[in-house]
C-alpha cells in the first residue's frame, strides 16, 4: 500500500522516463552545437536545462508518427530559442542541435535534485518503474556508476 495520493486516490505506481526526468543533455555535447552557430561563451548547465524544459513544452502537440525529418525541430527550435540564438542563426542551430542530440550519450548529465526526489517518492512505498527510449548507452553508464559507489562504499568501510 502506497502512501502517496492524487487526483482523490491511493497512486498505485508512478513511471517515470530517464530522459529529462533523471538525465539532461550533456552540456559539453550541447555547448559545441552552439558554439558552431556562434554562441560564445556556451551557456552555463542551468540555462540549458531551462532550455531543455522549454522545448519539451513545444513538443505538447506532439506531430503523427515517431520519425522523420523535422520530429524534434519544435523542441530544438525552442531550446535555442531560450539559450538567445538570434533569429537570423535559428535555422543553423535548429541543425545543429539536431545533429547534436543524435550523439551517443548526449542524455548523459544526471538532472540536479533528481535522485533526491526519486528516494521520496520511493519512501512513500509507491511501485516505481524508471524507463528509457536511449541511444542504448543507459544500462553500461548506470552499472558504472553503481560500480563506482560500491568501490566507494568498500573504500569507505576499510577506513573506518
Amino acid at each position: 500500500m502506497s502512501a502517496l495520493r492524487a487526483f482523490g486516490g491511493e497512486v498505485e505506481a508512478v513511471f517515470l522516463d530517464v530522459g529529462g526526468v533523471f538525465h539532461l543533455p550533456d552540456p559539453a555535447i550541447v555547448g559545441a552545437a552552439l558554439r558552431r552557430v556562434g554562441l560564445e561563451p556556451p551557456p552555463e548547465p542551468e540555462v540549458l536545462d531551462r532550455a531543455h524544459y522549454a522545448g519539451a513544452k513545444a513538443l505538447a502537440v506532439w506531430p503523427t508518427g515517431d520519425r522523420g525529418p523535422g520530429i524534434w525541430a519544435a523542441y530544438e527550435e525552442a531550446y535555442a530559442r531560450e539559450v538567445g540564438v538570434p533569429d537570423d542563426r535559428l535555422a543553423d542551430a535548429v541543425t545543429a542541435l539536431d545533429a547534436a542530440f543524435g550523439e551517443r550519450g548526449v542524455w548523459s548529465r544526471l538532472a540536479p535534485g533528481s535522485l533526491a526526489g526519486l528516494g521520496a517518492l520511493a519512501a512513500t512505498g509507491v511501485t516505481l518503474a524508471v524507463v528509457s527510449n536511449s541511444d542504448g548507452t543507459l544500462e553500461e553508464r548506470l552499472r558504472a556508476r553503481a560500480s563506482v559507489r560500491s568501490a566507494q562504499d568498500r573504500a569507505s568501510r576499510w577506513r573506518s
